[in-house]
């Protein structure tokens, strides 16, 4: 789990597991011409199995889940999800995966240089 969003990094219980399995169904048929978008596929899930109320949040969650479990190929865009094995796509995918984690990498850093800043002017008083 993340520390301070607990709840939305928890394991995936057993109704989300079996969403998992259909989630990977159907993503199994989508194309990057033909990506399900995030609110589609909750809206489809929560509308046939109204008890268990998936949530982006969990949705990707599940996403995560398939993609360290045996489906590295999704992809995803603007859009929604997809599955590819065209290597250029993948390629692309991996492209913007990199950057989003440098994005994140530079937050990071910028967070930890402002500590060091406050801890360091603290000191001196």
């Amino acid at each position: 789990m993340i520390k301070g969003f607990e709840k939305q990094t928890e394991k995936l219980n057993d109704d989300e597991l079996a969403l998992a399995r259909i989630v990977a169904q159907g993503l199994s048929k989508k194309t990057k011409q033909n990506p399900a978008s995030s609110s589609y596929i909750c809206d489809t899930l929560n509308e046939k199995y109204p008890d268990i109320r998936l949530t982006d949040v969990r949705l990707r969650k599940i996403i995560n889940h398939l993609r360290l479990n045996g489906m590295p190929n999704i992809c995803a865009n603007g859009k929604g999800y997809y599955v590819s094995d065209d290597v250029r796509e993948l390629q692309d995918y991996a492209v913007s995966l990199g950057q989003r984690i440098g994005a994140q990498e530079a937050v990071y850093k910028s967070l930890v240089h402002h500590i060091e800043r406050i801890i360091t002017k603290n000191k001196i008083k």
